[in-house]
Order: structure tokens, then sequence, then C-alpha cells
């Protein structure tokens, strides 16, 4: 899924918008379904970068286009360094149940240690994950050690 008009997007508008909608939210947290409000007003920055075409079961496709903006948009920092790493500046709430819609900058998750506790609990699951399906993956094509030997390369011994 792609969002119509992403090449031309100024990412910088796009957070001063999600930011707001953020604010207006009781408990502070970025709610989907209220991206997809602001995206239906004709007038909104985020206007354009959705489908409104109702044939398309329009409201479920919607929420995905309004996930998919949310974690596109990514922390800026200056850094000493050559290397460049962009990371979401939106993600999912992880004091939140699965199942609920909510979205909080990183930078406020760090500031509560039960918060981080939880985000980094649910990264280190993910990440399990990635590399169960690429040890899966490298022994359906013949090549079981590939993952431990790149993790061994990037991590060390």
């Amino acid at each position: 899924m792609t969002i119509p008009a992403f090449t031309h997007l100024d990412l910088e508008k796009v957070r001063v918008v999600l930011e707001a909608i953020r604010a207006q939210n009781s408990e502070g947290i970025l709610d989907p379904h209220e991206v997809v409000r602001e995206a239906n007003i004709p007038t909104s920055v985020l206007y354009a970068l959705f489908e409104h075409d109702a044939s398309k079961g329009l409201y479920q496709y919607q929420l995905e286009q309004a996930r998919l903006l949310i974690k596109v948009v990514p922390i800026r920092e200056v850094v000493q360094t050559t290397e460049i790493q962009s990371v979401s500046y939106y993600v999912k709430d992880p004091m939140l149940p699965r199942t609920t819609p909510g979205y909080r900058p990183l930078e406020e998750i760090a500031q509560d240690p039960d918060a981080t506790e939880a985000f980094l609990d649910q990264e280190r699951a993910r990440l399990r994950a990635y590399i169960a399906s690429a040890r899966a993956k490298a022994t359906q094509v013949g090549r079981p050690d590939a993952v431990e030997t790149f993790l061994r390369g990037e991590l060390g011994p």
C-alpha cells in the first residue's frame, strides 16, 4: 500500500498536523481514526495523501493509510556521524492493549520507564520473529547457516 503523492510529501507539515491531532486527544495518543477524520477535510494537509474513492471499502482502507502515514514520519536529529539512521517519530503505544489503536512520540515513551520497558519488549519480540523467519527462509533455500553468519558479523562473537 502506498500513500498517494507520498514522494511530494512535506513530512514536517504532516508531523505538525499529526501532533495537533494528538494534542486534541484527551489521553495524548495519536489515534488513526482521528487521522482519518482529519484526512477527509478537503482543506487539510493530509487530504491529498488519502484515498477518497468510496468503492474501495473506504474507511478500512483509510485506516490502513493512516497507520502507514503515522509510522513513516521520522525523527530528525543532527548527529556527528556519517551514518544516518531514521526511526519513526510515532510508535504504537506499548501501554495500550494490542487491539487498541494509539500512537505516541518515541521521545515521550522514553520519559516513562514502564513504557520504555514495554516498548523494548515489543521490539525484542519483533526481532525474534524476524530472525526466526529469516532462519526458516535460509533453510528453505539451502543456506541454514546464513543467518547465524550474518548475525555474528553484525553483533560479533
